[in-house]
């Protein structure tokens, strides 16, 4: 029982809702999927979001698996595989990932995303972005030129590496 003789303090953790969250934090607001995204849209948008939390070295997804869903890096680094399993890139805080089989569709993932530190990410269901696609024209031309810039230097890499 407490002592009715020493002051109380309570604490209450209230839960931020993502588009809380991401207002507080300038580096997030300059993310170029959240600004391909048309305010009107935004907050449905980031209400679709699964939040999700994996500790360093966790598997997103691997080469071979159903392609799905596009992600956005939160907190922390996410290492990008290439075929070979060789890290090609590193999706930092605000930027997004696994958009290459929506570019470029393909029934199953061309390569691996690992936690490369401790890693909070929302994850948008290939569904519904699919669905924006429709409604934004322009976020395709986004994805896509992510998608080419990391293949491109996906592909300096392996000349790089195939000259030893």
């Amino acid at each position: 029982m407490a002592d009715p003789s020493r002051p109380v303090v309570q604490v209450q953790i209230k839960r931020l809702t993502l588009a809380e969250f991401i207002a507080q934090d300038p580096l997030l607001e300059t993310s170029l999927l959240l600004k391909a995204v048309p305010g009107a849209l935004r907050q449905e948008f980031l209400s679709k979001a699964a939040l999700k939390r994996l500790g360093k070295g966790a598997s997103i997804y691997r080469i071979g698996e159903i392609s799905g869903p596009l992600y956005l890096v939160l907190k922390g680094e996410v290492a990008l595989e290439n075929a070979k399993g060789v890290e090609s890139h590193r999706a930092l805080k605000g930027e997004f990932f696994g958009e290459s089989e929506i570019v470029d569709p393909s029934p199953a993932r061309r390569g691996n995303a690992v936690a490369a530190t401790d890693l909070d990410f929302a994850e948008f269901s290939a569904e519904y972005v699919a669905s924006l696609l429709k409604r934004i024209p322009g976020l395709r031309g986004v994805l896509g030129e992510t998608d080419a810039g990391r293949r491109q230097a996906d592909g300096e890499l392996d000349d790089f590496l195939n000259r030893w």
